[in-house]
């Protein structure tokens, strides 16, 4: 058996943007090996959603800023950044614009992001999650966990023994 997994943007109403997400195969026999999705394959599946998603919404945001609300004039691209988004659903790369700030405000020669202040945004849901375990793991069994269960954290390499200076 074999499925493929797609999501359907429509950005602009009535124009659906198909991207495929995962594709999984299983031979035709049934035990409990092969059954439903594995571990690596929901983390994948997540992880892309999670960035087909993100990068759509960050793109149509900066489109949408066009126009200074106060006087109407039109913004001019400063130029772009880079930033990483880290959610429960994996790390995702974005490119985020910067504007020039518009003369009626004062501030001529500042700029402005579109998006985010922070260089690396941290959603709510993970920071939630790594608080509320942490408080009851210590932190390096709590970041293993995680990276075993989502695709928001790698996991991590064993500990050296370091001996002497």
């Amino acid at each position: 058996m074999k499925w493929t997994i797609k999501l359907v943007a429509e950005v602009v109403a009535g124009k659906p943007i198909e991207h495929e997400i995962a594709m999984i195969e299983r031979p035709g026999g049934i035990s409990p090996a092969n059954v439903g999705l594995t571990i690596e394959e929901g983390k994948t599946i997540l992880e892309s959603l999670q960035h087909e998603v993100v990068t759509a919404q960050v793109q149509q945001h900066g489109v949408n800023i066009r126009f200074c609300p106060r006087c109407g004039s039109t913004f001019r691209t400063k130029g772009y950044y880079r930033s990483t988004l880290r959610s429960v659903y994996g790390k995702i790369g974005m490119r985020i614009r910067r504007l020039r700030g518009c003369s009626c405000s004062g501030s001529q020669a500042r700029s402005f992001s579109t998006l985010f202040t922070n260089k690396n945004p941290t959603t709510p849901e993970l920071r939630y999650l790594t608080a509320k375990m942490a408080a009851l793991l210590p932190f390096g069994k709590v970041a293993d966990f995680l990276g075993e269960l989502l695709p928001c954290l790698p996991k991590r390499p064993p500990a050296r023994c370091v001996t002497g200076r």
